[in-house]
């Protein structure tokens, strides 16, 4: 019997789970080289191979043509000390995606 129910609660819990495929948090940028994050309601800070940070909220250089010159913009990145992000965690994953900023 007990194997049973074991059973029924893990079908529950995947039913749960596959519903909220993700949970988003909120935390603040700590460090930038190499990138930390603290997940204040997590008490824990995210760094390293734990953050995933897209190439739009990034530094990035792009070259550009204006009236037949050639050139360089820089475009500063979002991701500074003190910034307040918002984070998608992967349900089950030891992954964070920072999907952008706290406006």
């Amino acid at each position: 019997m007990a194997d049973w129910m074991n059973g029924m609660v893990k079908m529950c819990m995947n039913a749960y789970r596959a519903g909220q495929p993700c949970d988003v948090c909120f935390g603040t940028v700590v460090s930038e080289s190499p990138l930390a994050v603290n997940i204040e309601e997590l008490k824990m800070t995210l760094k390293g191979n734990a953050l995933l940070i897209p190439e739009h909220l990034n530094d990035r250089v792009l070259e550009v043509t204006v009236g037949g010159e050639k050139g360089t913009v820089r475009i500063p990145g979002i991701i500074k000390i003190g910034t307040r992000v918002i984070l998608v965690k992967k349900t089950g994953g030891q992954r964070y995606v920072v999907i952008g900023k706290v406006g």
